[in-house]
């Protein structure tokens, strides 16, 4: 793969990240791996969103 498609891939690949969809369901969907997927995302310069669920918070302990 040449670097232009490997932009071009990152890219295609953020817009799906932006949209919602985790890392790992990305990863599923294009039969790649984990840690490719997150690389080619890196190289989009996105900007990841914490891990767990979103409605849940720790409490702070005083």
């Amino acid at each position: 793969m040449s670097g232009a498609q490997r932009t071009q891939l990152a890219h295609a690949l953020r817009a799906h990240y932006d949209t919602g969809l985790t890392v790992r369901d990305i990863a599923n969907a294009t039969s790649r791996s984990y840690q490719g997927v997150h690389a080619l995302l890196k190289l989009a310069g996105t900007r990841f969103r914490s891990k767990g669920s979103p409605g849940i918070r720790r409490r702070r302990t005083p």
